[in-house]
């Protein structure tokens, strides 16, 4: 009977481990580019506290309306500036560095199966790259391209990855979800003064997009259970898929910003409370069947795996909307610190966004005029807690920016995910 338990913790494994690697390579690949605004490094230096700071070409990323304040410069052109961000909701990189590379005992599959949450595991990885950035006056054409991946795995297969079965044990794979989509944006955006007397100002801006699908991939079913007895194993799992290799839309964003003094900004921008793009290139369902047939032990003949009603077919094209997003911020600036806060709420939970509003402080010192030293702390949102730091080079016409951040964690050692941005662009 132990070589008989053996070997259904070796088949079921193996089964499992089909299910997730498919679920997995299904997305993994489209990572390579929604979080609007990741490819500043110097917002990412400020935890995002940014929407009251941003001018000249950044301003259409966290409020168009930013455009309107007579502090723009004449003329200013993005050179380059990319951004990306990968997090899960378990493991740590102390955890990565502690269990990679060597034997897992008993206690370490416990620890780690202990850092997984009672809802599965979460992976989220994010992107964004500015193609062209210009900046005049209160005017601005901007180009990007972005994307988001959000996959959630439920915990009993990893549990039996880890520790093996139980004889009469059910292994749902409910809660198995993903979605992953990534887009170009063209963005004519303006900003137009409404109030100016002195040093006090009140200006409104419009952010026009025309959006490119490049990629679109979402599991629209995934259901199934293996189910362990004591001489043999049985069970189903099914997959849908709908997928789309392009599309067209538009986008349109909104904002009012105002300065009381040359210190003091207030800004609100609203992220797409219109906008869809219709996937119409090669839209497509994919399906897959994995069953488990009554794989008895006592037979000979145990290749009772299969994978069968793969199909594909064409769909009628569908609609997608961008996550609604709203922003919030204030910025003080002193002549050699900058304090600035933000609040972010996400109008639903998907693929970069929550519902869980989100808390951003940031502070740029320039002690040395060229050399700027920024930090900052964010809270909520699907992060939870991250801190971000970063420095670069203002020299006038030119400017350098490097941003990194930290999440789910104080501590580099304890942080579950890493961003990273970097940018480079002259303002006159």
């Amino acid at each position: 009977m132990a070589d008989n338990n053996f070997t259904v913790r070796r088949d079921v494994k193996s089964v499992i481990k089909i299910i997730i690697l498919t679920f997995l390579l299904l997305f993994i690949w489209v990572d390579q580019t929604v979080s609007l605004g990741l490819s500043s490094a110097r917002s990412m230096g400020l935890g995002g506290a940014y929407t009251a700071v941003a001018r000249n070409e950044q301003a259409p990323f966290w409020n168009p309306a930013n455009l309107s304040f007579k502090d723009n410069r004449a003329f200013s052109l993005n050179l380059f500036s990319l951004g990306a961000l990968v997090e899960n909701n378990a493991f740590s990189l102390k955890d990565y560095n502690n269990y990679n590379g060597r034997f897992w005992y008993d206690n370490d599959k416990n620890n780690i199966l202990g850092s997984i949450p009672s809802t599965g595991l979460n992976l989220d990885a994010q992107a964004e790259a500015c193609i062209v950035g210009l900046a005049g006056g209160s005017v601005a054409l901007v180009s990007w391209i972005s994307g988001v991946s959000d996959i959630s795995l439920p915990k009993e297969p990893i549990e039996l990855l880890l520790l093996g079965n139980q004889v009469e044990d059910t292994i749902s794979l409910e809660g198995t979800s993903g979605e992953a989509y990534a887009y170009g944006t063209l963005s004519f955006s303006f900003g137009q003064s409404i109030y100016r007397n002195e040093e006090k100002e009140i200006g409104i801006g419009v952010n026009l997009k025309i959006l490119h699908g490049i990629i679109y991939r979402k599991i629209v079913k995934a259901s199934g259970q293996v189910r362990i007895k004591e001489t043999e194993i049985e069970g189903e799992s099914d997959l849908v898929l709908h997928r789309a290799s392009g599309g067209r839309g538009y986008g349109i964003d909104l904002g009012i910003a105002a300065k009381k003094n040359e210190k003091l900004t207030f800004s609100f921008f609203l992220s797409n409370p219109f906008s869809q793009i219709k996937w119409d290139t090669k839209p497509e369902e994919r399906g897959y069947r994995f069953q488990v047939d009554s794989l008895n032990l006592s037979s000979s003949d145990n290749d009772s795996v299969i994978l069968s009603e793969d199909y594909e077919k064409r769909i009628e094209p569908f609609v997608t909307h961008l996550p609604l997003i709203a922003r919030a911020g204030f910025a003080y600036q002193a002549k050699k610190i900058l304090l600035s806060f933000d609040w972010e709420q996400g109008f639903e939970n998907g693929p970069g966004v929550s519902r869980t509003p989100r808390f951003s402080l940031g502070t740029e010192l320039k002690l040395v005029g060229f050399l700027p030293l920024r930090g900052g702390i964010t809270a909520g949102g699907k992060e939870k807690l991250a801190l971000s730091g970063g420095t670069g080079l203002d020299l006038g016409l030119l400017y350098l920016d490097i941003g990194i951040a930290n999440k789910n964690a104080i501590s580099p050692g304890s942080s579950k995910g890493l961003g990273f941005s970097l940018g480079l662009g002259f303002r006159f």
